[in-house]
């Protein structure tokens, strides 16, 4: 069921991203979600933790990459039709993510696309990359402020990382309920559809 329902979210972000000609993948790590689509896209990918880069080029996931601090990086105005930054704004203080996507919203001409976990979830660093330490939680109210929809993934949060399998059986059934409660579920997903004049 976990596998269908992921399949479900791939298929969700690729009609979000259809039409598509240019996506910027901000905070690219080493295994990006552009790899599961079905791709008919220029990407280029950003991370500073040239490891995960390293790792993303030899699976050949974007056409280009950028080695650098994404708060440092910039790109000419609506440069890309969409930016995608999934598990990105989580390890930034809020307001530095703030201005990150801010920053995101002058190089997208169409469509951001979030992905976070629904509020603050501890983390310290790991794979030898300090970068990966949460330094903010973000709910449904911070993303709607900035103009975004939002919608719930992966289950109600109250039963993720649950030792019991019981409760895990319950977690996975309750997938599809969180997507119109997000308040109530395990990540969000926001997006953010551009409307030029």
């Amino acid at each position: 069921m976990t596998n269908f329902l992921k399949k479900i979210f791939y298929i969700k972000i690729e009609n979000e991203l259809r039409g598509c000609e240019r996506v910027l993948d901000v905070g690219c790590g080493q295994s990006s979600i552009l790899q599961r689509l079905q791709k008919k896209f220029y990407s280029v990918g950003v991370d500073a933790y040239a490891p995960y880069v390293e790792e993303s080029r030899k699976m050949n996931i974007h056409d280009k990459y950028v080695i650098g601090d994404i708060l440092k990086v910039d790109f000419p105005e609506k440069s890309f039709d969409a930016v995608i930054c999934f598990e990105v704004v989580e390890h930034l203080e809020m307001d530095v993510a703030v201005t990150l996507i801010k920053k995101i919203e002058r190089w997208a001409k169409r469509k951001i696309i979030i992905t976070t976990p629904n509020g603050f979830i501890p983390q310290g660093e790991y794979d030898g990359n300090e970068l990966q330490e949460h330094k903010s939680g973000w709910t449904p109210r911070h993303f709607k402020s900035l103009g975004f929809e939002v919608r719930g993934l992966q289950g109600l949060k109250r039963f993720a990382n649950s030792k019991y399998p019981i409760i895990g059986f319950l977690w996975r059934l309750s997938f599809p309920m969180v997507y119109f409660t997000p308040s109530l579920s395990w990540r969000l997903l926001a997006i953010k559809t551009i409307n030029e004049v």
